[in-house]
């Protein structure tokens, strides 16, 4: 009986499969991973050493505070590792389904600086999932959109796949610089006119935030707990998630490690002493640790005024709350977390903090203000 002869693309792709199963077994002898980017259409299987999988919620919430700081640290790991041994490292999004805007710019600033440290080493990406829009239900490729606004992928030199922007992405602006640039901060507010929001005291609360950060972050009169390697700041605002969203944030020293170096001991003590008597009974979660310098570091301008100082009266950052009730502030330094708002009457303050068991290793300062249904369509 004649054997009968299989197509030549029958026969080409049992090659391609046993070359490429060859490939595999020789791969997991050697320790190693073969790993399938999705940033091609035409994607094959490329080898890849060192892979460092993303948590399911990028948030700097409580809850979630430690996955996401792993995550820098063994990419971090990874990279140092790569750039040993000539590797190339896979970063994978697959599981990450949210993404908040603080842990957004954690996510980039972090990432700049170890690229930045370690500029030979190669990176493959498995990019985000599409996840169901709780609105129309349809699948919507979020997080894959939001890091590719943001530059993510640009910063290591990934070619970018095509996502369908969702709403209200035309708002977004992202910049960095090493120095104070205020027209950068206008530039950005002027995408959100229309909003109902003060930009005046907005810019006024950004600026400030951009001076600390230039002035205080990367001083040399304060001793460094780690290294840095680009010296800058990093601002995003944009809309999102129903909010008018305004982020700052630095890889410097952070507001605990610089507080007593740019602060007199009187004006510390003097806080400390007020707030002590003024939560201990209500609130005792912003009396202690990072969290505590974090606080005392948003009342310094006021207290140095009464106590008869002059000169730097550190960042007033809880002013924009104060004209914009339903608006609050939030603090993420080194290990410490700090949240700023107003009670629903509107007359008290309502400070909470705590303290991470891992430090972020810099200072995220950010505001957010809930928009109404008819400020949204106007964005």
């Amino acid at each position: 009986m004649k054997k009968l002869e299989l197509p030549f693309y029958v026969v080409r792709k049992r090659k391609n499969r046993n070359i490429a199963t060859k490939k595999l077994r020789a791969a997991r002898r050697r320790g190693s991973k073969l790993v399938i980017t999705r940033n091609s259409l035409k994607a094959s299987k490329v080898e890849c050493n060192v892979k460092v999988v993303a948590p399911y919620n990028f948030h700097l919430g409580r809850k979630y505070h430690i996955y996401c700081v792993k995550f820098i640290n063994d990419l971090h790991k990874a990279v140092k590792h790569a750039a040993n041994s000539n590797k190339t490292v896979c970063i994978c999004f697959r599981n990450t389904k949210h993404i908040s805007a603080p842990a957004g710019i954690y996510l980039l600033s972090s990432t700049e600086e170890i690229v930045r440290k370690y500029p030979n080493v190669r990176f493959q990406v498995r990019i985000p999932p599409a996840i169901p829009d709780k609105h129309t239900r349809s699948k919507e490729a979020v997080v894959h959109a939001a890091l590719m606004r943001v530059g993510y992928y640009d910063l290591l030199s990934i070619k970018k796949s095509k996502a369908k922007p969702f709403p209200h992405v035309n708002t977004w602006h992202i910049c960095s610089a090493t120095i104070v640039k205020g027209n950068l901060v206008g530039q950005a507010l002027s995408k959100l006119d229309n909003l109902g929001i003060d930009q005046k005291a907005l810019y006024r609360s950004g600026i400030e935030a951009m001076n600390n950060a230039i002035e205080h972050a990367y001083s040399k009169d304060v001793p460094k707990l780690h290294d840095f390697h680009t010296k800058k700041w990093w601002m995003f605002t944009g809309v999102l998630d129903n909010k008018l969203i305004f982020v700052i944030a630095d890889k410097g020293h952070g507001i605990p490690q610089t507080l007593p170096y740019t602060q007199p001991e009187d004006v510390i003590s003097n806080i400390r002493s007020k707030m002590r008597g003024a939560y201990n009974k209500i609130n005792n979660t912003v009396l202690n640790g990072d969290a505590e310098a974090i606080h005392i570091a948003t009342l310094v301008k006021k207290t140095r005024t009464t106590l008869g100082h002059r000169g730097k009266g550190g960042p007033d950052l809880r002013k924009f709350v104060e004209s914009h009730p339903d608006a609050k502030l939030l603090i993420y330094s080194n290990f410490g977390a700090y949240s700023f708002e107003l009670t629903k009457k509107g007359k008290k303050d309502l400070p909470i903090g705590y303290n991470n068991k891992s430090s972020i290793e810099g200072t995220i300062i950010g505001w957010e203000v809930p928009l109404p249904e008819s400020n949204l369509s106007k964005a």
